[in-house]
């Protein structure tokens, strides 16, 4: 599978095309509004997903901001929306997940923060996604905030809620990157 995979994506690169990766299953999560989420919310629409947590000491306040960035900086036509779900929902409520947008000066007109079941993120983020997530055994941790194990990626997902390209969020021309991919989508 990981090498058909592999196969598919050198040959759609090349060509121009972006692949089909997956298909994301339906779900329903909550944002930092406390409004339900589901993926009829973003039906026709491109987005960009990521997988934090908001306690995180790592790679997770990194992520947020070039996230932030990729916000700012792209444009609102197409209308693409940015999407964050959280790997620790008992203690991301929404009302924690909005404090963090606000902090961010997020513009959550654009930009939504999901918490809920943690089966529905799991299943979303792992299967739809292919992000990794993991809780840490309390003797692997290196600090007391050491919860996770989790994807560093970005993922892009078309018009029809398949996952489309992948990027690294350490990559320093991710902005390029994510546009070539979002003009390819518009095509």
């Amino acid at each position: 599978m990981l090498i058909q995979f592999l196969v598919c994506f050198v040959a759609c690169h090349k060509s121009g095309q972006l692949p089909v990766i997956s298909k994301l299953p339906n779900f329903q999560l909550t944002n930092q509004l406390g409004a339900p989420i589901t993926l009829a919310n973003y039906q026709g629409k491109i987005w960009l997903a990521n997988i934090i947590f908001t306690r995180c000491p790592g790679p997770c306040p990194l992520m947020t901001q070039k996230m932030a960035g990729l916000a700012d900086t792209l444009p609102n036509e197409p209308e693409i929306r940015f999407v964050t779900l959280t790997t620790d929902p008992k203690h991301d409520t929404p009302e924690i997940l909005r404090q963090y947008a606000e902090n961010l000066s997020a513009n959550t007109n654009r930009w939504d923060f999901l918490t809920g079941d943690p089966v529905i993120i799991g299943k979303l983020a792992t299967e739809g996604m292919k992000l990794a997530a993991v809780e840490k055994a309390p003797d692997d941790r290196e600090s007391p905030l050491d919860l996770f194990i989790h994807s560093s990626s970005f993922v892009l997902i078309d018009q029809q809620s398949r996952m489309r390209a992948v990027f690294d969020s350490t990559e320093p021309r991710i902005l390029d990157k994510v546009k070539a991919a979002i003009e390819q989508l518009q095509k």
